[in-house]
């Protein structure tokens, strides 16, 4: 999902935004992956940290639902960190028709 350099600099391409509680994006996954439930905390375009207590693999590639009271989205991403908080996952698959609702939701989020 992105790294800081030792100096403290971003390396990540893409803004991250914090998740409001009221905001409410939970998250699914759905067959043939691994059963995993938990809130979103932060999410961009290519990612997100998700708070569960799923023990997932890194590298484990899931089958999403994101959902909010506005939208529901539905990708593939890969487990990129995962630790007794919850899980990073880099989103790495979603249709176009989803990548717009994504889009859409991220909007609703920065405004």
């Amino acid at each position: 999902m992105g790294q800081t350099s030792s100096n403290g600099v971003d390396l990540r391409r893409y803004q991250r935004i914090a998740v409001p509680g009221d905001a409410g994006i939970r998250v699914f996954g759905r067959p043939p992956g691994p059963d995993v439930e938990g809130n979103v905390t932060v999410i961009s375009v290519n990612g997100m940290f998700c708070r569960t207590h799923a023990n997932v693999a890194v590298g484990t590639v899931l089958e999403l639902v994101l959902q909010s009271p506005a939208v529901s989205v539905e990708l593939q991403g890969t487990v990129r960190h995962a630790n007794e908080q919850g899980m990073g996952i880099e989103f790495t698959g979603c249709t176009e028709e989803n990548k717009r609702r994504l889009e859409d939701l991220l909007l609703r989020l920065r405004a």
